[in-house]
């Protein structure tokens, strides 16, 4: 998924909550707010690439989240940075073509151009290349935006 795709499903997102929290009365209680072109849009969208479900299908019960904006450090594996991996994670063992770390879940395969990632709470995990991508930004991206 670009990033233009995921522009378009934050801003679907966004209209989403902003339709679903209704206008207010002069009186400060919720008034009802009809379903404009946006919203249904916003949601065929949602359905359709979040939940994998056909458009037009109902939501009954589906809750949407966005992750939390958190920085993370991480680092690509490129098959000759390996210095720099053990700097990073000291716990690595290599084969001949992988790299194997020690996860919360147990050991995990890193695969070339995976990502590791340190999370919040101090946990190492790997990550594909595509979905790294699709998730996170550079911190100096983020700045100059």
């Amino acid at each position: 998924m670009d990033k233009r795709c995921t522009r378009q499903l934050e801003a679907a997102c966004r209209n989403i909550q902003h339709d679903a929290s209704g206008s207010r009365s002069s009186t400060g209680s919720p008034t009802e707010s009809p379903r404009g072109p946006i919203q249904e849009t916003a949601e065929a969208i949602l359905q359709e690439v979040l939940l994998e479900q056909p458009a037009g299908t109902a939501m009954k019960n589906a809750l949407l989240y966005r992750k939390r904006p958190v920085v993370i450090a991480a680092i690509q594996w490129d098959t000759a940075n390996i210095a720099e991996i053990r700097k990073f994670f000291p716990l690595v063992r290599r084969s001949i073509d992988y790299l194997y770390i020690k996860t919360l879940e147990g050991e995990m395969r890193v695969d070339p151009n995976d990502w590791i990632i340190k999370g919040t709470a101090g946990e190492f995990y790997p990550c594909k290349p595509d979905i790294f991508e699709v998730l996170y930004e550079s911190v100096s991206q983020v700045d100059q935006d």
